[in-house]
């Protein structure tokens, strides 16, 4: 009984691939609730489609839009659906797009006066992300609440570059570029370009994504270290871990995703053999390795996590020995209950005597 709770305490997962039937390419890119978003590719296709799921493969709608290049999916809320199109055979531009569940739902959020832009992420009625005037300019980080005409700048002053990548109520993060030797600040905002505040504590970092008063994200440099915060620069915690279990040596990490309590992302190890999906727990000690209970299909090919929900639940991609990217959910097996262990323990107690 003990060595089973001690299992469970650790974390266990079944893996379930949700990669549509027609489809010979996909993953995950955010997760709310019980939806998921990514992107899907045709087969025999090298063009991404915008694609939205329900927890199963047969759930899954393609959400590209009609008179598209090709599009993906990004962020959502629950509800709407945050990511970008290429509206034209001029793959180099993009416009940023918010979905209600369908295809057909689609706007178009590129804002007067920009060439480009991409939605990062939903919360709510409002989509992040980011936008160029100009094919040359430098990216100014971008608030919409639906409509190309609310669009917000978040770029703070004296930053003369800004991405946001993530939104969860009425934050969002990202990161800032200063300097002639560029430096990434890490950011978090709460609606206004005035609002930033730097979490970098002076190191080149980017933030990926905020759930509540937590944010995760990365060191930027060859190898990176992924990174937690929870609103300052001074809270910052470095989720790097040097090994996972007794072989593998981990030369970089990267944290995408966080549901509060969790975060979610990718070791790189020194050995190769591609990416690994990580969790922890809020700390570099907790990291466990999810590729580990991939199918043998996909070990040793690579894989990572960009998605997780308040179940604990983990959403990504992996790639099989074709090469060929899979939609992965590592679906948490719930601990038996320490009554159902109790009631387990009393039964075989009961069997015992009767066999006397």
């Amino acid at each position: 009984m003990l060595a089973t709770a001690a299992a469970a305490s650790a974390g266990t997962y079944t893996v379930v691939d949700l990669t549509p039937h027609g489809y010979e390419g996909a993953g995950f890119s955010g997760a709310s609730g019980t939806q998921q978003a990514g992107s899907v590719y045709l087969t025999g296709s090298n063009l991404s489609r915008a694609a939205l799921w329900n927890g199963t493969a047969a759930s899954f709608v393609d959400l590209h839009p009609i008179g598209y290049l090709q599009s993906q999916a990004i962020g959502t809320s629950g509800v709407q659906q945050a990511g970008y199109g290429v509206p034209s055979a001029d793959a180099s531009v993009r416009h940023a797009l918010v979905w209600s569940g369908t295809a057909d739902s689609v706007v178009d959020l590129n804002p007067s006066g920009f060439l480009n832009s991409t939605a990062s992420g939903a919360s709510g009625a409002q989509q992040v992300g980011f936008g160029t005037p100009s094919l040359v300019s430098p990216r100014h980080a971008l608030l919409w609440s639906g409509t190309a005409a609310s669009a917000i700048d978040l770029n703070p002053s004296g930053f003369f570059e800004s991405q946001a990548s993530g939104i969860s109520g009425d934050h969002q993060v990202g990161f800032g570029v200063t300097g002639t030797q560029p430096l990434h600040h890490a950011l978090l905002w709460s609606g206004t370009a005035a609002s930033a505040v730097d979490l970098s504590g002076g190191a080149d970092t980017g933030a990926a994504y905020v759930f509540g008063s937590q944010q995760v994200g990365a060191t930027i440099g060859t190898w990176t270290h992924a990174l937690l915060w929870n609103s300052t620069a001074a809270s910052k915690v470095d989720l790097h871990p040097d090994r996972l279990g007794s072989d593998i040596g981990s030369g970089g990490s990267a944290a995408y995703a966080t549901n509060g309590i969790q975060q979610v992302g990718a070791l790189f190890p020194y050995s190769g053999g591609g990416a690994r999906t990580v969790v922890w727990r809020g700390t570099p000690a907790s990291a466990v390795d999810l590729q580990s209970f991939l199918p043998a299909t996909f070990t040793g090919h690579g894989s990572f996590a960009t998605a997780i929900d308040s179940a604990g639940n983990v959403f990504g991609s992996a790639n099989d020995s074709a090469a060929r990217a899979h939609a992965i959910e590592w679906m948490v097996v719930p601990e038996p209950s320490g009554l159902a262990l109790l009631g387990l323990s009393s039964l075989g107690l009961l069997g015992r005597r009767r066999v006397r």
